[in-house]
């Protein structure tokens, strides 16, 4: 497989129309988190799948491609009297994790971090794409994957695994819709430290 990265950097946002999800369970962490999320019309919701590999929450399937997109999002990391998860880099094995989850390997994944300008869509500390075969369960009937992943320090993980056969016939879709789920900005405080926002 042959993946041009530069495909995948991220530097207009989608001007196509979107559509907000209406679900209770993964809604109700979209609220309690804050997080954002939406999806193009050009795609419709699909069952998530129980498998042996990694749990999702959700998930859609482009209207004409094959191309599948499904979403998880981490747990909190716990809190052990002197313990800095985010010193350790604990989000960013997790993030390797689930990637390998995808293919069950470790040794044929290729990871490129996300830059600078893209982590400032994402609203995000941290990100990196992880571009692997869907060898599991978890990718059953598709043959690879790209897993986007991105951290916020004390929030959730946030999780968009790509599915697709053909990254070429794919591209522009997948690229459209990488920012489906990403973090909320935050509300400026004005110089004089009130908290209103600007």
């Amino acid at each position: 497989m042959k993946i041009n990265i530069s495909h995948l950097i991220l530097f207009l946002i989608p001007t196509f129309a979107l559509v907000a999800w209406q679900g209770e369970a993964f809604e109700k962490i979209i609220s309690d988190y804050q997080l954002q999320f939406s999806f193009s019309s050009d795609f419709q919701k699909t069952e998530t799948k129980e498998n042996p590999n990694l749990y999702y929450d959700f998930a859609i399937k482009h209207n004409t491609k094959k191309l599948e997109v499904r979403y998880l999002i981490g747990s909190l990391p716990p809190k052990l009297d002197g313990m800095d998860f985010e010193k350790i880099g604990l989000h960013k094995q997790q993030a390797l994790t689930t990637a390998a989850n995808v293919c069950q390997c470790m040794d044929k994944i290729k990871k490129s971090d996300l830059s600078a300008e893209t982590l400032a869509l994402f609203h995000a500390d941290w990100g990196a794409n992880f571009f692997l075969e869907a060898t599991s369960e978890f990718g059953a009937g598709y043959k690879y994957s790209i897993v986007t992943a991105v951290h916020k320090r004390e929030l959730p993980d946030l999780y968009t695994i790509f599915l697709f056969d053909d990254f070429d016939s794919v591209k522009q879709e997948i690229q459209k819709s990488t920012l489906n789920l990403r973090f909320k900005q935050e509300s400026n405080l004005n110089k004089n430290g009130s908290g209103e926002k600007k």
